[in-house]
Parts: C-alpha cells; structure tokens; sequence
C-alpha cells in the first residue's frame, strides 16, 4: 500500500509542530519529518502549542 499524503513537514520545531495540530485537525494526513530522536527534546515550548490547541 502507498502512503499519501497532504503535507509533509520538515522540522518539529515549534512551528512545524503548531502547523501539523493545526492542519490535523482539519482532517489533513500530515506527515512530520525530524532529525532528533523525539520532537520537542529538550524544549518546553511542546507543553504550550499543546495549550493553545
């Protein structure tokens, strides 16, 4: 089966994050692409984008 999908973000950073809830929640398959081991490492801005969902 292929994947598909509608956006594919690079970066789980703050605004990578806030654009993937975003779009998510208006029913876009969102892919996030992130070098780190988990988004958000050693950041407690995730907590607040979470917030303001």
């Amino acid at each position: 089966m292929e994947d598909k999908w509608d956006l594919v973000i690079a970066g789980a950073g703050p605004a990578g994050c806030a654009l993937a809830a975003k779009s998510a929640a208006h029913w876009f398959r969102v892919l996030v692409l992130e070098r780190e081991d988990e988004p958000g490492r050693g950041r407690d801005w995730v907590v607040d984008v979470e917030n303001r969902l």
